[in-house]
């Protein structure tokens, strides 16, 4: 009985394995979609920017440090129409927690993960390219170059354009 617990064990963490890609979209197909809604992007980055908010939804950082505009229910809902369009579930803007996001706005597309692993893509824009010191870009499929190395936080970058990124986050 230990036997058979030990194999459908073991071959239920396979199948999960090789399934989580698929809920990771390529590269091609997010760039592609970038591209068909650069516009509807753009209009989000400079809401962001012209709000002055770290994240969305409303995050119980911004509530206790007060780094906030009040917005109303109106404007939260024209965040949530645009990110619902985009399909971007989240985004986090100016944030103290890594070197490289004060110089950024990240918009996460897609991710998978539970309590003891999670991977995140998505869309980076950043305000001056010359401040980028440090990131890891790649020209492999993002998702490919986390488990190259298979190492347990990880983070790698793909230039779109002249501000925008793709970008994959890893941690185990």
């Amino acid at each position: 009985m230990k036997k058979i617990l030990i194999i459908v064990s073991t071959l239920a963490i396979i199948v999960s394995s090789c399934t989580q890609k698929q809920n990771i979209p390529a590269d091609a197909q997010m760039i592609a979609h970038f591209e068909l809604n650069k516009t509807l992007f753009e209009e989000l980055r400079s809401m962001i920017e012209n709000d002055t908010l770290r994240s969305f939804p409303l995050t119980y950082h911004d509530k206790k440090e007060g780094k906030v505009l009040h917005i109303s229910q109106e404007r939260e809902l024209e965040y949530d129409t645009v990110m619902k369009k985009i399909q971007v579930a989240e985004f986090w803007a100016f944030s103290p927690f890594s070197p490289f996001r004060e110089n950024s706005i990240l918009f996460f597309h897609s991710g998978k993960g539970d309590a003891t692993w999670s991977i995140d893509k998505g869309f980076e824009y950043v305000f001056d390219r010359t401040k980028e010191e440090g990131k890891k870009f790649t020209e492999m499929e993002l998702y490919d170059a986390v488990f190259e190395k298979w190492v347990n936080q990880c983070e790698y970058y793909k230039k779109i354009n002249d501000n925008w990124n793709l970008f994959i986050f890893y941690d185990r």
